[in-house]
């Protein structure tokens, strides 16, 4: 049983209101073992994908890897995962969370191959001509980087990937943060970015 002090404690810690951490308990506790308490109990990933939220978005399996620990979910990583994807959460957190979704390699890139399987998924489409995906690449690349090479001109295929870092301001990286923002604008333009309220 969950008292007050504990949901006004886990109000101050997230993006999330009273109500919606008390809902987002009482789905933690129906897909709990029967006696378990909240805090003790872990939820597997094919549970949390199953949750309303979640359970038609293409990008399910890659939130779950991200939000989740040895693939398993405690309540304070479904809440952690529930405020990320808040209205009320601030943009360079779902920038970052938003690049680690898209990192399907986990290289610390979006690369060509990251990029490809991007708009795959998107266009809920497995048999694709690779003519077809390599233009549809280049044309998200041409957008994520204002429509330049990352090297500074040309218009050819081969392109820098997008670095994560660029956001945390290091140097040396391959693309400024604007265009990164660009490039999930561009993704926004066709599809919700990944544990919006629409899918």
């Amino acid at each position: 049983m969950r008292t007050e002090a504990q949901t006004v404690y886990q109000k101050a810690l997230t993006f999330l209101t009273r109500n919606e951490i008390l809902c987002i308990h009482d789905s933690f506790l129906k897909l709990c073992p029967p006696g378990k308490y909240y805090k003790e109990a872990t939820l597997t990933v094919d549970q949390v994908s199953s949750l309303p939220a979640l359970r038609v978005n293409p990008f399910r399996d890659r939130i779950c890897r991200v939000f989740s620990h040895n693939n398993v979910f405690s309540f304070e990583d479904v809440l952690g995962m529930a405020s990320v994807f808040s209205e009320q959460a601030c943009p360079s957190l779902k920038i970052e969370y938003a690049f680690r979704i898209y990192d399907f390699n986990e290289n610390g890139f979006i690369d060509e191959e990251d990029l490809q399987r991007i708009i795959l998924r998107l266009l809920n489409s497995d048999d694709m001509s690779e003519d077809l995906l390599t233009d549809l690449t280049s044309h998200v690349c041409a957008q994520g980087c204002g429509g330049r090479g990352a090297g500074g001109g040309g218009s050819g295929h081969h392109r820098k990937p997008l670095d994560g870092r660029q956001m945390r301001g290091s140097g040396g990286c391959t693309l400024a943060r604007k265009n990164y923002l660009q490039f999930l604008s561009f993704l926004q333009d066709h599809a919700s970015l990944p544990g919006s309220p629409e899918q």
